[in-house]
């Protein structure tokens, strides 16, 4: 039987880690630096202000630069980061669930390819969570103490 924590994880959050960089690095950089274009594009040209401003764009480009510097670090940190995972499939599923299928029974428009990935997303991210490291209790480690006696 496969050890999926073992074996597969690992590698998969190396994978998740790098896709984080490539993905959201290319959407946080248009956002941050070409934020009308974003906007249209990324936004299906809906304004996410009522003054049609593009700063809600760009700060939706540092939240998802700031997963790609998170990310970064976990290529040479991989479970001391790996809470950006946590932080993903809660903001993605609660996107889906109160944006995109509320929108959807109403036949409104909804970015196809972004709802698409983050979709995805959410069905990988459980398997890449190291849910027992993140939230394990002290309590429930059974160790044995540490002998302070020299021999």
């Amino acid at each position: 039987m496969i050890n999926l924590e073992c074996e597969v994880a690992p590698l998969l959050r190396k994978f998740m880690y790098l896709a984080n960089i490539m993905v959201a690095g290319y959407v946080a950089c248009f956002a941050l630096f070409f934020p009308q274009q974003a906007q249209s594009e990324l936004f299906y040209g809906n304004s996410l202000t009522d003054d049609g401003s593009t700063i809600a764009v760009m700060i939706v480009g540092c939240h998802w630069m700031a997963i790609v510097i998170i990310s970064m670090l976990g290529l040479f940190f991989p479970l001391q980061c790996s809470i950006v995972f946590v932080h993903q499939l809660i903001y993605k599923s609660l996107y889906l669930l109160l944006v995109a299928l509320p929108a959807m029974w109403m036949k409104r428009e909804v970015p196809q390819p972004m709802t698409t990935l983050f979709a995805i997303w959410v069905l990988l991210l459980p398997l890449v969570i190291p849910w027992h490291y993140l939230f394990h209790s002290e309590d429930n480690i059974s160790a044995k103490p540490v002998s302070t006696k020299q021999e």
